[in-house]
């Protein structure tokens, strides 16, 4: 029987088929392809094609949607044979167009001899399908739907293996190749779905592809996670997609939907939809895999075979900073959030140490604090922003993440590094009032106020002289 779904040529549609098993001559299952040469093509070979005259006959017939037949006529299938070919000459529009048109098979008609046999046979479950022209072009390519939804495994252990069609449309003429590749939503790779990537290719005639992922089990009690898999341009090939779908011109994206077998408990699939029960226990892995990395030279056991006596000397001076930072939260925690307050305490924390540590060797050498902290301690802080800089200025074709950086950097550290410990001291003053050592210090400035009034006091230094040793 006719498959409802076709394989596009250039002002010809190949219509596509179940093919099924042959018993003592008579034809089960059965291909028809429409083709441009008068041929049935069958296992004893290539044979002329006769419309009434046939060892099994399928009656087809041919008409424009939602009009009367305008053509009839037999397919022939002999012994042994599992498909054949057959023109059909397609309906032109008012302007001389090829025009869309259905065929069906209606009925099975057996020679003489075959009759005396008892031989019988029937008509598949679909019998119809409609034929779309193709125009004389390479075509589009695009996923057939926009979104779909599919359900995982109860097991949390299992697997289940989905599929999804790229059809091409508006021609196939030449090849055509793409990449696919997935990208996550709120779905968390290796735990809702197996991270992958592949490439399509289009021979000429080929006008669908199908797609497999792979989806993993859920538990009970959660919600339905998303992720997308995206169509884009292979770098051999020149590929339009549908500027309709999602994505546009450059891509075609679909969107997939797991669903859970089972609903579960209300308190999880709530708990689920907040934090993201999978995405912490992802958290969870990769925080418990940081510690043997930071542990071991160069971060595996098969790199600290092989390590040089400078990797193992940078190891040793980096294992203590290394071993603090990991106790930083990962990323899945809190959407982020959980991990960036953590890395702005541990940064104030490196900070107030490297200032005690610059702090104590100025006075050891006998600098005052003002010059160690526009030259050792401003060179600390400065040159990581150096190095991230010049990463960055090699691996874009502008300077623009470069200069954002700078200019960022420096932002940050006048209007936050100075800007909050002034406002905080203000407040702080403002709040304790006057002390006798206050007053003893700044007895110049307490003079000004009244006597309960205390302020926060900052002197000004020489600018020109710190400009200097800053450079």
């Amino acid at each position: 029987a006719i498959q409802p779904k076709s394989a596009k040529l250039a002002s010809k549609t190949m219509i596509l088929a179940r093919s099924g098993s042959v018993n003592e001559g008579v034809v089960v299952g059965y291909s028809v392809h429409i083709m441009d040469e008068l041929a049935a093509v069958g296992s004893q070979g290539s044979q002329t094609f006769s419309p009434c005259t046939s060892e099994t006959g399928l009656r087809g017939t041919s008409r424009t949607p939602g009009q009367m037949p305008s053509a009839k006529g037999y397919v022939t299938l002999g012994v042994g044979d599992v498909e054949t070919q057959v023109i059909v000459q397609s309906p032109l529009t008012a302007s001389g167009l090829p025009q869309d048109f259905v065929f069906r098979l209606n009925s099975i008609r057996f020679s003489a001899s075959q009759k005396d046999l008892g031989l019988t046979a029937g008509l598949g479950p679909t019998v119809e399908a409609t034929v779309h022209v193709a125009a004389n072009s390479p075509g589009v390519l695009a996923w057939m739907l926009p979104s779909i939804t599919v359900k995982a495994p109860e097991d949390c252990l299992s697997k289940k293996t989905c599929t999804a069609m790229v059809v091409r449309t508006g021609g196939c003429i030449g090849e055509l190749k793409c990449t696919w590749r997935m990208e996550a939503l709120n779905a968390v790779p290796d735990f809702d779905y197996v991270e992958a990537q592949g490439e399509l290719r289009f021979a000429e005639g080929v006008t669908e592809h199908m797609v497999d992922f792979t989806v993993c089990g859920k538990r009970r009690g959660r919600v339905c996670d998303e992720f997308l898999l995206i169509l884009e341009p292979h770098d051999a090939c020149e590929v339009k997609f549908d500027e309709d779908g999602d994505g546009g011109a450059d891509s075609s994206i679909l969107a997939v939907s797991i669903k859970p077998t089972s609903v579960g408990s209300r308190v999880l699939r709530s708990i689920d939809a907040i934090v993201n029960l999978e995405s912490v226990r992802k958290g969870n892995r990769d925080w418990l895999d940081k510690f043997p990395e930071a542990v071991l030279c160069n971060g595996s056991w098969e790199e600290q075979r092989s390590a040089s006596v400078l990797d193992w000397g940078l190891h040793f001076f980096a294992l203590p900073w290394k071993v603090l930072f990991t106790f930083v939260p990962p990323t899945a925690y809190g959407g982020g959030w959980v991990c960036f307050i953590a890395c702005l305490f541990f940064i104030a924390l490196v900070t107030a140490i490297i200032a005690d540590l610059a702090e104590l060797f100025g006075c050891v050498c006998g600098i005052p604090d003002f010059v160690t902290a526009i030259s050792l301690v401003a060179l600390g802080t400065s040159m990581p922003d150096l190095f991230a800089s010049k990463a960055a200025a090699s691996g874009d074709t502008t300077a623009d993440a470069s200069i954002v950086n700078v200019t960022g950097s420096n932002s940050v550290n006048v209007f936050l590094g100075l800007g909050l410990p002034w406002t905080m001291g203000s407040i702080y003053w403002a709040i304790k009032g006057r002390t006798p050592e206050w007053e003893r210090r700044y007895a110049d400035i307490a003079i000004r106020y009244d006597t309960n009034t205390a302020v926060f006091v900052l002197k000004a230094g020489d600018l020109s002289f710190g400009v200097l040793i800053f450079c």
